[in-house]
């Protein structure tokens, strides 16, 4: 089944943007747990409608709905699924609060219907360039001036940048579309790399690849091969790395600062392993071939 349900919902911590309602399309689940992407706050003008036939579709609704109401003790609203599936929900009330939780993982295909009742799937495969002819959906991710690509951990609490380090492909991607300054773009639950490309006055959406998901940041959910790296290991890249630091970006100077404030507070080791893997980024762009 495409949708595998969590025994445990998980509280959600990790990276997750939330926009403003109504400003951009999002999923939808109704209280009668039909799925739906949405734009405007007005709940029954939607974008498309899911094929509820679908194999796991009416599972997924029922789940995001069983959260809602245990969370605030009502059903339907927004959630979003990231790039690797996972199924994140929130949920707020005025009474309650505000919850984000993890209730399960989509694996392949996902499809909907447009108004004709033609089916589409959100992953299909264009060139880059083309321009996106569905909702223009995902998470949303930034492109520095600078050419480096990060995320922001938490709106709320400010610009808490996260880097993403060596994945020149998609840098170089991202300038066909924008050649200059900086850029947002999303990455769909299928794997899709979207942008807005500027035409005079207008932005259109358009499609730039599928996401190498070997370079894209780890999947919060699995554990990362990086913890078997040795201690020493550790301590000889970050000493060849420290004598390249000059030939960093400044977004790459400043992660691998504070890696170095993080590595001598404990006492010349690294126990996070994302942190160990964007270290062996960092080494794999500056220390091949030495």
């Amino acid at each position: 089944m495409p949708f595998e349900r969590f025994e445990k919902v998980l509280n959600w911590s990790d990276f997750y943007y939330r926009r403003p309602w109504g400003k951009e399309p999002c999923f939808h689940v109704t209280a009668q747990n039909e799925i739906q992407i949405i734009k405007s706050s007005v709940l029954d003008r939607y974008l498309y409608r899911a094929d509820m036939n679908e194999e796991g579709m009416h599972e997924l609704a029922v789940s995001v709905n069983l959260f809602k109401l245990a969370a605030v003790h009502s059903m339907g609203g927004i959630f979003s699924i990231n790039e690797y599936g996972t199924v994140i929900v929130p949920a707020y009330s005025n009474y309650d609060g505000y919850a984000i939780a993890a209730v399960g993982r989509w694996t392949g295909d996902m499809y909907f219907l447009d108004d004709d009742g033609s089916r589409f799937s959100l992953g299909e495969d264009f060139e880059l360039g083309d321009p996106w002819p569905y909702s223009y959906l995902g998470m949303k991710y930034n492109l520095s001036k600078t050419n480096s690509i990060y995320r922001v951990l938490d709106p709320d609490e400010g610009e808490q940048c996260e880097p993403l380090l060596g994945y020149d492909s998609l840098i170089h991607s991202l300038r066909r579309i924008r050649p200059y300054g900086p850029m947002t773009f999303l990455v769909n639950p299928f794997g899709c790399v979207l942008a807005k490309k500027v035409e005079g006055d207008e932005f259109p959406a358009c499609y730039v690849c599928k996401l190498d998901y070997d370079q894209w940041f780890p999947d919060p959910l699995q554990p990362s091969a990086a913890k078997e790296l040795s201690r020493e290991e550790i301590q000889d890249t970050v000493a060849c790395l420290n004598r390249k630091r000059n030939y960093m970006t400044k977004q790459e100077q400043k992660f691998f600062d504070a890696l170095l404030q993080i590595y001598w507070a404990n006492g010349k080791t690294l126990n996070e392993p994302d942190l160990i893997q964007n270290l062996l980024k960092l080494k794999k762009r500056y220390l091949t071939g030495e």
